[in-house]
């Protein structure tokens, strides 16, 4: 006993270290708080170990310098614009996993890698542009297992390009790229490698000897998606431990050998068996399966067919095969021969002949499956579903099925948009003999049934029926049923009335859903029996034109439930009382009514103590009012997008603990009273955006904002204010009146977006109370003409300010002297016809300049002092030369873009380029398709 206790102490601890390992690459940075050496990226530690760092979609041409004098586990720089890797950049990191995607980066430096030989595991480089295996960056990286080069270039693998780390590479990925042959001694001598992807690549055959040697752990094989006209047996009969052989999406036109291989020199052919867990041959231009057609493997327990243009299965096409699961979904059989599995008997589990042209199927079809009632080898499965609309299946032999597969500890069938009919006249149903525990069938197509024909089937767990012969659903209805049924979905059915107890029979309901109907009427004590157990009620699209107020009374019962789901319905009046007795709802869906009133009390705190998600967008809600949403502490969700909401009162949304977005696009918001949002500490988003407000307070809520595309006119404004005509002298004058009393408040707000307003002017101070802890500001689109240092303030964590798309003509020289931390300034689409010389005296972390499609002649002598530029944006001006007086020596190294293309420029001196730039390093674009 003691022994066994330590062994099992033993195999635990070292699933847990498995699992750890297995699932690094799987950790979730989502919530990782921003970096302190650059808000833009998210770190899970603080320097100097900064754990896992994560840069996407942030202009980034170059890994950010201070990551070289940290340590890292992992690091992603995704969509970051990178364009090289700087040589010994990161030999200080120790990193575990280096992730460079969806970037302009053409190669590796040989020393890219230089220091992580004895650190770095993983290595994804997908989605970028490079043109070969950089064999030479990874040759020393002594721990490498993953290598992933997806999405790339490449075009041809050297015989040497895994030297160095054959002994430790387990999954190699190179797919999706542009290789359409593999050399014999390409992939040799990799002995540990466990998984290979070549799928989405060009290759037209693999050569008979090219696994061979040293691939004896290979047990995933990915070759989807090339152009393979046969199943290359000689190539793959090699690799003993092959478990997994993917060729979807290939031009296979039959399973037999290449006869060309076969009598190729040294090749014995023929004489061997695949053993396989998985087997994909879909999406090819199979026609037939002849008999014999898997003979070439010995196992496939997984074998999908999807999506070939079969037409004919022949009798025993899978004799000798050992198939458990069989998918034949969405191809073009009409007809299936008496024999076509046979062979299968003792093997076959699940049987998926979905979404095909089958009108019949064969009485002995099945005949000789009825010996897999005992033991483990039980036909679990079942589908003859049809999605087509070509002939539909009539008929399904009631020979076939009750004699052969009533016996049978059938688990699951799907007979769903088919058009079922009784082989005999009289009312019995087709799935009376079987001993179901879930049973779809629907579609309109189907003849009608009852509820009382599938009371026979008393293990039923699930049902889901449509067309019913009744528009009622009453306690008779489930009179034979078990009281075990949990899940069941009458879609479709044209029910109209839900009678008093009808679901007294099956007390035992946990899921229910009544979608697609007509339902007029629900009787009081309709779900009274069940509502100790129903935790899910759906009936979206469910109720008819005459119910247009909630039944509150039919609802008292349901106590247990968690989720209720009444969109898209006529529903336009919900009482104060309506979801008082709901005490465990957790996600209330009413979006898509006529809803047009929320009373106060709907929602109360001592009530709805677990409620998180609340939708009532797409409804007729005009006002909000106070204490709307008050003190519930589990509301994560508040969707109220797309009503005719108008004014929001004071304290409305208050004490909302949890709460981490509120969505209020699309209404037609013109007043907002002050302290409308209090206390939302966790709030990560308010959506105002496609409203009508003219104006914007910052004492309506002190977090995220996003008040794009309103009609906002002036940033400054004490009140709000629905009169849109221009600001006249007289308002002016009360503005200045006001200005001085405004309370002293101060904001939480991180980004504001005003992005698509009617923005002409911000008034002296308006962006105080944000000053502390604004982090991006986006004013594009609008119709701002100067920046002055008034209207910035003090923002000095300001990293992102977007003033692209207005009308701006001037910028005064100490507009941005207090943003210190300045990295992204967006000025393109203006009217600028000078910077001034001073303008980024005081930014010392500008990393991207846009000052494209303005009307610059020039740019200042040392206009850039600091290191750290990366881009610079000047094309669609008026340059007539390249402006290298206008950067330092030290911002020019650093500079990795620089786009002058679509100016005046009629002559280049090389030397100013050499002597100022690394010209090796950055790309210069001095035309529309050419560049440096």
């Amino acid at each position: 006993m003691f022994k066994f206790g330590y062994t099992l102490v033993l195999v635990t601890v070292a699933i847990m270290i498995w699992a750890s390992l297995a699932r690094a690459r799987e950790i979730d940075t989502q919530n990782h708080p921003p970096c302190a050496f650059n808000p833009l990226c998210s770190c899970s530690k603080s320097a100097p170990d900064l754990g896992i760092v994560n840069c996407r979609a942030v202009l980034f041409p170059a890994v950010p310098k201070i990551v070289n004098s940290s340590k890292l586990f992992m690091l992603t720089m995704d969509g970051t614009g990178l364009r090289e890797l700087e040589p010994y950049f990161l030999q200080s990191t120790g990193l575990y996993r280096l992730e460079i995607t969806n970037n302009p980066l053409t190669e590796l430096p040989d020393e890219a890698l230089y220091g992580l030989e004895r650190s770095l595991w993983e290595l994804v480089l997908e989605h970028n542009q490079l043109v070969d295996i950089p064999s030479r960056t990874i040759r020393d990286l002594r721990k490498l297992r993953l290598l992933s080069l997806r999405g790339n270039d490449i075009t041809t693998v050297a015989p040497d390009a895994f030297r160095g780390i054959e002994s430790t590479l387990q999954s190699l990925i190179l797919a999706d790229n542009s290789i359409t042959q593999l050399a014999s001694s390409t992939l040799a001598g990799l002995p540990n490698l466990e998984m290979l992807d070549l799928s989405g690549n060009g290759l037209m055959q693999l050569e008979a000897k090219v696994f061979r040697d040293g691939l004896g752990k290979l047990a995933k094989l990915l070759l989807a998606d090339n152009l393979l006209k046969h199943v290359p047996y000689d190539a793959v009969s090699v690799l003993s431990r092959l478990r997994t052989l993917d060729l979807s999406r290939n031009r296979l036109q039959d399973l037999s050998p290449d006869e060309d291989e076969q009598q190729g020199p040294g090749i014995t052919g023929g004489n061997y068996r695949l053993t396989l867990d998985s087997l994909n041959l879909s999406y090819n231009e199979l026609e037939t399966l002849p008999a014999a057609s898997f003979s070439q493997f010995d196992m496939a327990n997984l074998t999908l067919l999807d999506g070939n243009p079969l037409s004919l299965i022949e009798d025993n096409a899978f004799r000798s095969a050992k198939i458990r699961e069989l998918y034949v979904r969405h191809c073009d059989l009409d007809h299936v021969q008496p024999e076509a599995f046979s062979g299968l008997e003792n093997y076959l589990q699940v049987l998926d002949l979905s979404g095909n042209n089958l009108t019949e199927v064969a009485d002995n079809l099945f005949r000789g499956f009825e010996n897999l009632r005992y033991g483990v080898h039980s036909l679990k499965h079942l589908d003859f579903c049809i999605l087509r609309t070509e002939p539909f299946l009539t008929h399904v032999s009631l020979v076939a099925l009750n004699e052969n597969l009533a016996c049978l500890f059938y688990r699951y069938l799907n007979v769903k948009d088919n058009l079922l009919r009784h082989s005999d006249q009289r009312n019995a149903s087709p799935f009376a003999r079987l001993n179901l525990n879930r049973l779809e069938s629907v579609g309109q197509r189907n003849q009608p049934i009852t509820l009382v024909e599938l009371g026979s089937m008393r293990n039923l767990r699930s049902l889901t029926i449509s067309h019913l012969r009744s528009s009622s659903l009453g306690p008779d209805d489930f009179a034979n049923f078990s009281p075990e049924l949990e899940e069941l979905r009458l879609n479709r059915a044209s029910l109209k009335v839900i009678k008093a107890h009808a679901f007294t029979h099956v007390r035992g309901l946990k899921r229910l859903d009544l979608s697609e109907n007509r339902i007029d009427s629900i009787e009081p004590d309709a779900f009274s029996d069940v509502g100790h157990s129903l935790v899910s009620l759906r009936a979206s699209h469910g109720l008819g034109s005459q119910l247009v107020v909630f039944p509150i009374e039919a609802f008292r019962k349901l106590t247990a439930l968690e989720a209720l789901d009444l969109s898209n319905n006529r529903l336009k009046a919900i009482g104060d009382t309506s979801f008082h007795l709901l005490r465990n709802l957790v996600s209330l869906e009413l979006h898509d009514n006529q809803i047009d009133t929320l009373a106060k009390g709907t929602f109360q705190a001592d009530i709805h103590t677990k409620l998180m998600m609340i939708s009532l967008s797409y409804n007729n809600i005009k006002q909000l009012i106070t204490h709307t949403f008050v003190d519930l502490e589990e509301l994560e969700a508040l969707l109220l997008g797309d009503n005719q909401i108008a004014t929001i009162e004071k304290r409305t949304f208050m004490n909302l603990s949890n709460l981490k977005l509120i969505n209020l696009r699309g209404n037609r918001l013109n007043k907002i009273a002050d302290e409308a949002f209090q206390n939302l500490p966790e709030l990560e988003k308010l959506d105002l955006a496609y409203n009508s407000l003219t104006a914007f307070d910052f004492m309506y809520l002190d977090q995220a904002m996003d008040v794009s595309y309103n009609k906002i006119k002036t940033l400054g404004m004490v009140e709000n204010s629905t009169d849109n005509t221009s600001h006249s002298n007289r308002e002016q004058q009360q503005l200045q009146q006001q200005q001085p009393q405004q309370p002293n408040i101060h904001s939480n707000i991180r980004s504001l977006d005003f992005t698509s307003n009617n923005i002409s002017r911000i008034m002296p101070g308006y962006f105080r109370p944000t000053e502390l802890s604004l982090m991006k500001l986006v004013l594009r689109q609008n119709q701002l003409s100067t920046i002055t240092r008034e209207l910035l303030g003090n923002m000095p964590h300001l990293n992102w300010l977007d003033l692209s798309e207005n009308e701006l003509v001037d910028l005064e020289y100490d507009a941005l002297r207090s943003t210190r931390k300045l990295q992204v300034l967006k000025l393109s689409h203006n009217l600028l016809t000078e910077v001034p010389a001073e303008l980024f005296r005081n930014v010392h972390n500008l990393r991207v300049l846009e000052l494209a499609h303005n009307n610059l002649k020039y740019l200042p002598d040392n206009l850039l002092l600091s290191e750290g530029l990366e881009r610079l944006d000047v094309s669609h001006n008026q340059f007539t030369k390249i402006p290298v007086t206008a950067l330092s020596n030290m911002a020019a190294l650093s500079l990795c873009e620089l786009d002058l293309s679509h100016n005046h420029i009629g002559a280049i001196h090389s030397i100013d380029l050499s002597n100022k730039f690394r010209v090796s390093s950055i790309r210069i674009t001095l035309a529309v398709y050419s560049s440096y």
